[in-house]
């Protein structure tokens, strides 16, 4: 939905703004679902304040649950270590650059971990 426009960045936050004022959509997260917000963006944080199921941030700007520390983005990719509570899990490579694929990276890694999948398995699917 949202491309590397800034324009694009803001409407798709309006549009998200906008779908959720009535909350209808954190209604359809069952309370043993998942909800990965990205904390980036205070609008998200403060719409999945009501989600009935358990939620993990994300962001690769503001504190979260999920941060990448140390990254170092060049022509072959990211590099970047996966901290998850502030705990270290390890390196992850990424074959795509742009700190928004880094981001969108800690998004997959925290709904993985709650499907279960390791963090090898995780570093491994996300290179």
């Amino acid at each position: 939905m949202a491309g590397k426009n800034p324009e694009h960045l803001r409407d798709a936050v309006a549009l998200l703004e906008q779908v959720a004022a009535d909350w209808r959509v954190l209604d359809l997260l069952p309370e043993d679902g998942f909800l990965a917000a990205c904390a980036t963006w205070g609008s998200v944080i403060r719409i999945s304040g009501r989600a009935r199921c358990p939620v993990e941030t994300y962001s690769v700007e503001r504190p979260a649950d999920w941060e990448a520390r140390g990254i170092s983005l060049g022509a072959d990719g990211a590099r970047l270590r996966l901290h998850r509570g502030g705990r270290d899990l390890g390196p992850v490579r990424l074959t795509v650059g742009g700190a928004h694929n880094v981001e969108n990276a800690l998004g997959v890694a925290a709904a993985a971990t709650r499907l279960g999948l390791s963090f090898a398995e995780i570093a491994a699917g996300l290179e």
